[in-house]
């Protein structure tokens, strides 16, 4: 089995960076565009309270990145 160059192992690292980064950044959006769906289900939770959600998510989700 041949060892892959250097040169070629730099650019499948970049790609699957980019992916895992073009992943990441999908799913917060995702989650911060049902933001509003997530206001009208807890109608008695203030703005406040739901950013916390929304920042515990991204904290947890963050975690399980690394």
């Amino acid at each position: 089995m041949t060892q892959p160059t250097p040169g070629r192992r730099a650019w499948q690292v970049l790609a699957v960076t980019s992916v895992a980064m073009f992943m990441a950044l999908l799913d917060v959006t995702i989650v911060n565009i049902a933001f509003p769906d997530l206001r009208r289900s807890f109608p008695g939770a203030s703005l406040a309270d739901l950013s916390w959600v929304l920042n515990a998510y991204n904290v947890v989700f963050a975690a399980a990145l690394v």
